[in-house]
Parts: structure tokens; C-alpha cells; sequence
């Protein structure tokens, strides 16, 4: 699923001032699992060599052969720094676009669902607030 998202964005304080607008794709474990019901499905390549292969690996770049993903969100806990939504192991304006769907929600809606606004709740309070854009501001990489 792609989204394009136009972002405004003023961090207060001289960090970061950005117009623009940016195309953000998401890919769903859960779907690819439905689609592997033909052959191995786990006999691919292991980018980060922890005897998992790709297809079947819950966090591709880092390795974690005991593939935890203690919130279930398809992602292995190696993979979820705090802000990393696209857990691509950095925080970064793409990350921001994910966090501003979700920012003020009480409940998930078609922009931001369920996943995306527990992942966004970065101090598990329930809302997306200015506590957790504290938290994100302070994981961004850039």
C-alpha cells in the first residue's frame, strides 16, 4: 500500500523546517505469509544471516534468529527502535510522515490504523501526543 503524504513541518528551536510531499510504502507480513503457500517459502537468501531466510525473517537487516516481536506487529523486536516505522533502522522524515497520521488520534482511522498507532505511541499511553513526539525528536537520525 502506498500513501502520499504532505507534510509541513517546524520543529521549534531551529532543527528542522521541510515542505514537501512524499510517497510512503508498507509492507504487510502478514500478507506475504498468505502468499507462500507454494514451495519453501523459507528457502531464500538471509541478508543478515541469522539462519532465517528473507521471506520468512521478521527483521531483515538485523539479525535475531528467535524472531521475538513482543507487541505483534509483524516486526521482530530487533527492528522496532522507538520512531522506526518503516524499520529500516533509522528514524527519518519517512518515519515523521507515519508519526503525523497517527499524531492526536484517540482511535485508529484509514490513514493510521491500528498497528501504526500502537508503533506511534511511543510511550504506550494510549494517545499519539507531544510526549511521544519528544521521544521521536530525540530518535531521529535523519
Amino acid at each position: 500500500m502506498n500513501r502520499h503524504v504532505s507534510l509541513f513541518l517546524v520543529f521549534s528551536g531551529a532543527i528542522l523546517i521541510a515542505i514537501g510531499t512524499i510517497s510512503i510504502g508498507f509492507s504487510s507480513h502478514a500478507a506475504l505469509a498468505s502468499d507462500q503457500t507454494r514451495g519453501d517459502p523459507c528457502a531464500g537468501p538471509d541478508t543478515d544471516g541469522d539462519s532465517v531466510a528473507d521471506d520468512c525473517d521478521n527483521c531483515e537487516t538485523v539479525p535475531n534468529d528467535t524472531q521475538d516481536d513482543a507487541d505483534s506487529d509483524g516486526w521482530g523486536d530487533a527492528c522496532d527502535a522507538p520512531g522506526d516505522h518503516d524499520h529500516n533502522g533509522r528514524v527519518d522524515l519517512r518515519d515523521f510522515a507515519t508519526f503525523a497520521l497517527c499524531f492526536g488520534l484517540e482511535s485508529p482511522n484509514d490513514y493510521c490504523d491500528a498497528i501504526e498507532k500502537a508503533d506511534a505511541d511511543l510511550d504506550v499511553s494510549g494517545d499519539v501526543d507531544l510526549k511521544d513526539f519528544q521521544i521521536f525528536v530525540a530518535s531521529y537520525t535523519g
